[in-house]
């Protein structure tokens, strides 16, 4: 019953309507019934019978064994408990308790615990089922729009990375996205601006909000504080490879380019990742599907070496490509502070 049922509760029940008046009276003193507004316990089926009924059942500690009435308390329909020496009663619409030798104070209206008594009176509240499994997958922008340049791949779990760029600029944004009823935001999103694989403004934060149609668009207005941004429209087009299923029997086994150091291996199983990228890079890891029924692969990393594109902890999103008969694994990640790494998994399949 919400804050009533404890000793400590009802002190602050009781603390919480002396100061706010409740019951307009003063709680030390008996309440008449026509004191209290009567009209509103004709518009719930809890009636005072009901929560006498029902209160030994679920609070035994406090109202249990035989019950009587007490000649002091008249004013209300009430029961009394010698076993445990406290009393429950109910005067007009509001419910009252007495402790011991306490005197009786309200903790509440009767209709107020009539989803309490009868859980199938409880008004049905629906969570806000998340559309993040609708919005994933990998977008490039509109070539007729307002981002001809730009990419952006969304997980199921909301986690997203892109790029709008130019001729002699790319900005890089990622975060989380909340996605629902055919919108999605982020706030508080990361934002750098690089030329090359140089950072050349500090990133900044970045709220995004947007809309999108499952399997088809994905649209984005960019507010930055601390960078200027190329532009503040995205307009995204869904990619049809990602409506291809993931696995990590897809996506895992061994990637390998000797001429360029690469030799990683991918877990089938359990996701595990460990080799190098490239000479002097060593990387380990964990590759996830977040939604088995998108083409995209999640990996959180650690990158380490003299050659690393970038140093440390990493989480990377990207597709496993099977366009090319090299067939490949791209994946796109940041670390707070740092370039952009692309990183492109010549695919060895492993035997069967």
């Amino acid at each position: 019953m919400r804050r009533i049922w404890s000793l400590a509760g009802w002190a602050g029940a009781l603390f919480l309507l002396v100061s706010c008046g409740g019951g307009g009276s003063d709680v030390g003193s008996p309440v008449a019934a026509s004191a209290v507004a009567p009209q509103r316990a004709a518009a719930y089926s809890l009636d005072p019978a009901a929560l006498f009924r029902w209160a030994p059942t679920h609070y035994g500690q406090y109202f249990s064994g035989g019950y009587r009435t007490d000649p002091a308390y008249q004013q209300y329909q009430h029961r009394c408990y010698p076993l445990t020496g406290n009393c429950l009663g109910v005067a007009g619409d509001q419910v009252y308790v007495k402790l011991g030798a306490g005197d009786p104070f309200p903790v509440g209206s009767l209709a107020s615990f009539d989803c309490e008594v009868y859980p199938s009176h409880c008004p049905v509240t629906t969570a806000p089922v998340s559309e993040a499994a609708a919005l994933s997958g990998f977008y490039v922008g509109d070539l007729n729009g307002l981002s001809p340049y730009a990419f952006a791949i969304f997980a199921a779990d909301g986690s997203f990375i892109g790029v709008n760029q130019t001729d002699t600029r790319f900005d890089v944004f990622t975060g989380n996205a909340v996605a629902q009823a055919g919108t999605w935001s982020a706030t508080n999103a990361r934002y750098g601006a690089y030329t090359s694989n140089t950072l050349y403004a500090n990133l900044g934060s970045a709220d995004m909000t947007g809309a999108f149609t499952n399997t088809a668009s994905a649209s984005a207005t960019v507010a930055v504080s601390g960078v200027t941004p190329i532009g503040t429209q995205l307009a995204l087009i869904y990619q049809t490879f990602s409506s291809t299923p993931s696995s990590l029997w897809i996506g895992g086994g061994l990637y390998s380019v000797p001429s360029r150091g690469q030799a990683i291996q991918i877990d089938t199983s359990t996701g595990a990742v460990s080799g190098t990228i490239q000479t002097n890079c060593a990387i380990t890891g964990t590759l996830s599907v977040p939604a088995p029924a998108r083409n995209v692969y999640k990996l959180s990393a650690s990158l380490s070496g003299t050659s690393c594109p970038m140093q440390g902890a990493v989480d990377f999103l990207g597709y496993y490509d099977s366009s090319t008969t090299t067939q490949a694994l791209n994946l796109y990640g940041t670390t707070p502070g740092s370039q952009l790494a692309y990183i492109s998994f010549a695919f060895i399949r492993p035997p069967a």
